[in-house]
């Protein structure tokens, strides 16, 4: 505490037991009373150091009474190393006046007798009643002050770590932003050019099937000689099983990179049905297979939502319970409606009585490119995708695809969709049946004009088109296209219709197409196309077609078509 001589002067007298010489004893006695009566701690100690005076704050705040602190030097309240510093402190003053304690305020620390050491606050001022003076020490214990400086700097120095821990964070946040964002731009362009491959191989794939397939169809209809036909049939059979495992493939890829896009109409659940089970009956026919049906009394007539992925899912269902079936087994098809749901459900059940699943193959039954039983694969066919698709198609038509199964016993297959009634919605007429008519006379007297770069493609719907009548023409880019379509609006008779194929040199499809509507051209425009994706049929519309076509073309659906733009 920077205090006084150690060494009392001879004959000075202290408060209480010894007291400054009375000068002035009014101002004495209020001194007095102002000490006593202060609340915070107040020594009184002589020129030379002793303590001449100890307010009650004082006993309190060192924990002790006055006797034991009065004619003692103020050294005993002060630790080293201020007790062997303070000397020569009073003394500098009263020769110089140098104020270096006096006056001030200053942090220091004090000592109680037990050897506690706490810190503090003091001020010391000079007292004076005449001629005689001494000194007033005001202490202050200032732990908790301290203590709350302490946890001040601690808590700021908590907060700069942290802030410094943020920023770095920050710094790699940015970091992983950057390098997501170098990795997003990377997958993107892998799946764009994802996405090129698989155009271009359903291009070159469907291409060449659709000459496979169309040929085989054209001489199954008009060979004369049943070996051959028969063999023909064969063709035409493993042409289609190739093409159903290329549709999974661009199906799986186009549904897992989400561009699988919902598109609600209302639609009949009895009529896909139908469709459905007539479409199976060859393959059933041929695996001695019997087919039924069930519709629930209380399904709607019409409901809301994507009629071609549903019957996708319910073709796969029933397509499985046909092939991995047993002679004499059977598959039904139920649809009901199950009111135990939260909301009304439409419930979809396909029973099969085939060779059933294991308990240990049934988790695996949803991924692609899983075969329970790779064995099947040689004598069943299949990419092992097609209940991948049906899976997750199910899950965007609103529900879930579910199965039970037994060995030996078969399987049940269940899927649900939210049930919206499409009675209030407004429904476009289907399409009028056409006349029954002979084949080779649907297109009499029509004209059209085939552009497509394969010349054998080119053949194929001569031969397709010719044998139903029409005259033919031909082009191979949109270039020559454009320019024939010109020709013959200015001069010669206007063709017909215009079948164009959509990736062609010089001038594709689209472009094609968008410049013959500029001439003038209102006749039926269709793209017969290799390309399979739902952006191509979007493509397609906005360039001005009236129909798309997939290849490989079937006969009957090319001239229903054509027959149906030109009535």
């Amino acid at each position: 505490m920077e205090l006084v001589n150690s060494n009392p002067p001879q004959g000075t007298v202290g408060r209480s037991t010894q007291s400054p010489a009375p000068t002035a004893a009014s101002e004495q006695d209020k001194f007095q009373a102002f000490l006593y009566s202060a609340s915070d701690a107040m020594i009184s100690i002589s020129p030379a150091g002793i303590v001449l005076d100890f307010n009650p704050a004082a006993e309190r705040l060192f924990h002790r009474p006055a006797e034991e602190f009065l004619g003692r030097n103020i050294s005993c309240i002060m630790p080293a190393p201020y007790r062997d510093e303070h000397d020569g402190y009073l003394q500098r003053y009263h020769a110089t006046g140098e104020r270096r304690i006096i006056g001030a305020n200053r942090e220091v620390e004090a000592r109680r007798l037990d050897g506690t050491i706490f810190p503090a606050e003091l001020a010391i001022t000079e007292v004076r009643f005449g001629n005689e003076h001494f000194f007033t020490c005001i202490i202050r214990d200032i732990s908790l002050r301290k203590a709350r400086q302490r946890q001040l700097i601690e808590s700021n120095e908590w907060l700069e770590a942290t802030r410094r821990e943020l920023s770095q964070k920050a710094d790699e946040l940015r970091l992983l932003a950057e390098q997501a964002a170098v990795l997003r731009e990377a997958a993107d362009a892998a799946s764009r050019a994802k996405s090129e491959f698989l155009t271009n191989t359903s291009h070159e794939l469907r291409t060449p099937l659709t000459a496979i397939t169309g040929f085989a169809e054209v001489i199954v209809d008009e060979s004369n000689q049943e070996d051959v036909r028969d063999l023909a049939r064969t063709v035409l059979r493993n042409g289609r099983h190739l093409l159903r495992i290329i549709n999974d493939i661009l199906d799986f890829t186009a549904i897992e990179a989400g561009n699988a896009n919902l598109h609600d109409e209302p639609f009949s659940p009895g009529e896909t049905i139908d469709e459905v089970l007539c479409l199976l009956k060859p393959l059933a026919a041929q695996n001695d297979v019997v087919l039924h049906r069930f519709l629930g009394p209380d399904v709607p007539d019409r409901i809301l939502s994507d009629p071609r992925r549903f019957r996708q899912v319910l073709l796969n269902l029933a397509a499985n319970g046909v092939r991995f079936n047993c002679p004499g087994g059977s598959v039904s098809v139920r649809i009901a409606v199950d009111h135990a749901a939260k909301t009304p459900t439409l419930s979809v059940a396909v029973i099969d009585t085939g060779i059933g699943i294991s308990p240990s193959q049934l988790p695996r039954l949803f991924k692609a490119f899983s075969l329970v039983d790779a064995s099947l694969t040689r004598s069943h066919g299949g990419a092992g995708l097609g209940l991948a698709i049906s899976h997750r198609l199910c899950g965007l038509l609103g529900g879930r695809l579910e199965v039970s199964s037994e060995l030996g016993r078969g399987s049940t297959f269940r899927f649900g969709i939210p049930l919206r009634s499409a009675v209030e919605q407004s429904v476009e007429p289907r399409p009028a049946p056409l006349p029954s008519v002979e084949p080779s006379t649907m297109l009499a007297g029509r004209r059209i004009l085939i552009v497509d770069d394969s010349p054998t493609n080119v053949r194929l719907l001569e031969r397709f088109v010719g044998r139903a009548g029409a005259e033919t023409e031909a082009a191979v880019n949109g270039q020559d296209a454009v320019s024939a379509v010109a020709a013959a609006l200015s001069g010669r008779r206007p063709y017909d219709a215009v079948l164009l194929d959509l990736q062609m040199p010089v001038m594709n499809g689209y472009d094609a197409a968008s410049a013959i509507r500029k001439l003038g051209f209102a006749g039926p425009v269709i793209a017969v196309t290799a390309e399979a994706e739902e952006a191509a049929v979007r493509r397609s519309h906005e360039a001005g077609f009236d129909d798309l076509l997939t290849k490989p073309v079937q006969r009957r659906d090319l001239l229903d078509l054509l027959s149906r733009r030109l009535q």
